[in-house]
């Protein structure tokens, strides 16, 4: 067992399929580096344009190029530390 190793949660809230790619809205549970890069890419569910995590059969070369990861909305916990207000 690693020693070092630390807990690091994710919780998917919905799917949506659009044209052989995947949306998924993700709740972070935990913050840390990386996390839903490797975690997808852990379960075979990479996201489009994952090079780090992404080797082997998994690998997409008929897609975008470009790291399919954005936020639509972001909040952090009152007291979180360096929380500050997001507009």
């Amino acid at each position: 067992a690693d020693t070092d190793a630390v807990v690091a949660s994710l919780v998917v809230e919905d799917v949506r399929e659009f044209n052989s790619y995947f949306e998924v809205d993700i709740l972070l549970e935990t913050g840390r580096t990386h996390q839903i890069r490797a975690q997808l890419s852990h379960v075979g569910c990479p996201l489009v344009g994952e090079t780090l995590y992404c080797r082997g059969a998994l690998a997409r070369s008929d897609g975008p190029t470009r790291l399919g990861l954005h936020a639509y909305s972001l909040r952090f916990a009152e007291g979180s530390p360096g929380a500050k207000e997001c507009s």
